[in-house]
């Protein structure tokens, strides 16, 4: 949670004020906090303390001043949370893998993740300025969101009020911009949030792969590291009617291969994530008891890769083909399409109970499946010119992917005494091709005193394989027809204390893991079941104010895994993270704030005769001004990983020495609201 998640208001003294006031400032900030409610747990709006399980609530404001730049950034940020750039996976408690989809994403409310990778990997990308809040779940959270909440839950709320400009230049050769514009009129409400973003990322140096050893390849050299981002979301209100339409779009290199073969050393944009949204809500209101929203969207996920290299001559050179190099090279796009459908209705027949219902209908089609390139994905057979290949030798199978989905939920919440209240969900889905599940949640909230609180919860989710894993056709990743869905079931305890000046949470978990799905790299690359995994640990957060300046903030988490069949742990994953920051406002026009993050080591897979990837620790400072000479105006500077500490993010033996990451990055701001 750290700084970034401090929920005190901006201040303004330019002095330590006396205890007096120092209290009644925080008084202040607690009721603000009090005021603040989410949805995200239980689909009805409470106070964020309230709810089920653990909610951590991130302001785009306050990310903003604290130097974030994307959502990937921020989810950083979260207790337990590790977001790793070199492989776009999103792990929470330790559950993570190469083909994710264990975190169920939304933006504003609209289900995010594809089928094709059930990632949903553009909306990290999305520039923080775009953001008024993120909203995040540790945990399973399928009793209400179905399908991929596995482990985890993340709604991303954009700014739909005001107006603005924003530009940004920094290292690498990075730059970005965007504005919002807002309009009302009458009962009509009308917003347009634009923003992007490119730049060629850093000289990352992959040191050797696995052709080095044999005198081929590229390796040593730089990754390719360019990358950009363009987004648009247009909201329309008018009463209890909402238009939704959202465009979001990421491109990268190749970074270190497709298959951890370093690519040739060019700065390129080689793979595109293109999302495109609609989605239409009516509200309806029969009567005071009953609120009934109806919904109605159209999705579409398109996948593609321009010359992507799978391995890089002269390690394939086929000397019976004189006029083919040796290099694989390919393109590919796949769209992922979805309709659906959704009624949710919320039913207070008495003071205190609250009874809610939910239906789901979803249909998912694979289209548009191409593969071209100087060799067969299904034969590994190389051609003289580059081929368009016919379906049968697609790098998925278009034929069988499809997909409809059926769910119905409903939750009951019941405030037994005042101080005590329960929540008890169950949520049934059919899938066409995978079977069903049944995901229940049980959880019980005790606020045991006026600044103390007690959590216990019970959950179960489920998740379907992605059409990747079942589908794939192709040289470099095998399919699985047979794979079994991925099923979890977690126990959390939880502890808040909370006063004017002094908020502190501690977590406790425990889960267990069936039938993980993972890709298996110990030959040649396929989709599997792992055994079953169990984590267990805790998380500490500590939000403190010592002054009407001064504010500091810190969490700690920490996890165990073991996987049930080897009695070894997870690899890649780190024990330890630890989050603290520091922020400081001795005058009202100006804050400087300190933030810092450190990861443990990590384990390595059982065989893996490496020494364990090392720890390391990042430190960033970021001043920012306001009313920078002209009402409305902010100037913002700030240095990422101030000492350039070696950063690396886990990788398996192909890549022996790991994946690097940025070093020191120098960055101005300017933002105009008017």
């Amino acid at each position: 949670m750290i700084f970034l998640l401090s929920r005190f208001s901006p201040v303004h003294a330019q002095t330590d004020p006396p205890g007096e006031e120092l209290a009644m400032a925080g008084f202040n900030d607690l009721l603000a906090v009090m005021a603040e409610t989410t949805e995200i747990a239980t689909r009805t709006r409470l106070n964020a303390d309230f709810v089920p399980g653990m909610v951590t609530v991130l302001k785009g404001k306050e990310l903003e001043s604290q130097g974030v730049h994307t959502l990937k950034e921020a989810l950083n940020l979260v207790p337990g949370v590790s977001f790793l750039s070199s492989t776009g996976v999103l792990s929470v408690r330790g559950v993570g893998a190469w083909s994710s989809g264990k975190v169920k994403l939304l933006l504003n409310g609209a289900p995010f993740n594809d089928t094709i990778f059930a990632q949903g990997k553009s909306l990290v990308e999305l520039p923080i300025e775009m953001v008024e809040r993120i909203e995040v779940i540790r945990g399973p959270g399928a009793a209400v969101y179905g399908e991929y909440a596995l482990n985890g839950v993340v709604n991303v709320i954009t700014r739909q009020e005001g107006q603005r400009l924003h530009g940004r230049y920094g290292s690498f050769n990075t730059f970005a911009g965007g504005g919002l514009i807002s309009r009302e009129q009458g009962d009509w409400r009308i917003s347009l949030n634009l923003a992007g973003w490119n730049s060629d990322g850093d000289d990352l140096v992959a040191e050797a792969d696995n052709l080095t050893p044999l005198g081929l390849g590229f390796a040593p050299g730089l990754s390719n590291e360019k990358a950009a981002s363009r987004n648009a979301i247009l909201t329309v209100r008018h009463h209890q009617t909402e238009l939704l339409a959202q465009f979001i779009q990421s491109n990268q290199g190749d970074q270190f291969g497709l298959l951890t073969l370093l690519p040739p050393p060019e700065r390129r944009l080689v793979f595109e994530n293109q999302v495109g949204m609609l989605e239409l809500k009516q509200g309806v209101q029969p009567s005071t008891e009953l609120a009934i929203e109806l919904k109605a969207g159209w999705m579409q996920t398109i996948y593609s890769g321009d010359r992507a290299s799978y391995a890089p001559a002269p390690a394939f050179f086929d000397p019976a083909n004189p006029g083919v190099d040796g290099s694989r090279t390919g393109n590919f796009t796949a769209t992922d399409q979805k309709h659906y459908i959704g009624m949710t209705a919320d039913w207070k027949h008495f003071e205190h109970h609250l009874l809610s219902f939910g239906l789901d209908w979803s249909a998912i089609r694979l289209r548009d499946v191409h593969t071209s390139g100087n060799w067969d994905p299904v034969t590994d057979q190389a051609t003289a010119t580059v081929t368009e290949f016919p379906n049968a030798n697609n790098w998925l199978i278009e034929d069988l992917g499809r997909r409809k989905l059926f769910g119905v939920m409903i939750q009951d919440q019941w405030e037994i005494i005042p101080q005590l209240t329960s929540t008890l969900g169950l949520r049934y889905d059919h899938y066409s091709d995978v079977g069903e599940s049944l995901t229940p949640r049980i959880a019980l909230v005790y606020r045991l005193a006026d600044h103390h609180i007690l959590k216990a919860q019970y959950g179960t989710a489920f998740r379907p394989p992605a059409f990747m894993e079942m589908y794939a056709n192709n040289f470099v990743i095998r399919a699985n027809p047979d794979i079994q869905p991925e099923k979890i079931r977690t126990y959390d305890l939880g502890y808040i204390y909370r006063d004017a000046t002094l908020v502190g949470r501690i977590t406790g978990f425990w889960t267990r893991m069936e039938d993980l799905i993972s890709l298996d790299t110990t030959g040649h690359p396929y989709y599997t079941n792992k055994s079953d995994v169990s984590m267990r640990g805790y998380e500490l957060e500590l939000e403190t104010k010592l002054s009407t300046t001064l504010k500091t903030s810190i969490n700690l988490s920490h996890v165990t895994t073991e996987d049930q069949s080897t009695g070894h742990e997870l690899a890649g994953v780190a024990p330890w993270i630890a989050n603290l920051a520091v922020t400081h406002q001795p005058w009202p026009d100006f804050s400087l704030a300190l933030s810092s993050r450190h990861v443990s080591r990590r384990h390595r897979e059982a065989g893996d005769n490496r020494t364990e990837l090392a720890s390391d620790t990042t430190i960033n400072l970021t001043g920012s001004v306001f009313n920078c000479g002209m009402s409305g105006l902010t100037c913002q500077s700030g240095v990422k990983n101030l000492f350039d500490a070696d950063v690396r993010e886990f990788a398996s033996p192909s890549m022996p020495y790991d994946y690097p990451r940025n070093g020191r990055e120098l960055w101005l701001k300017l933002a105009y609201d008017f």
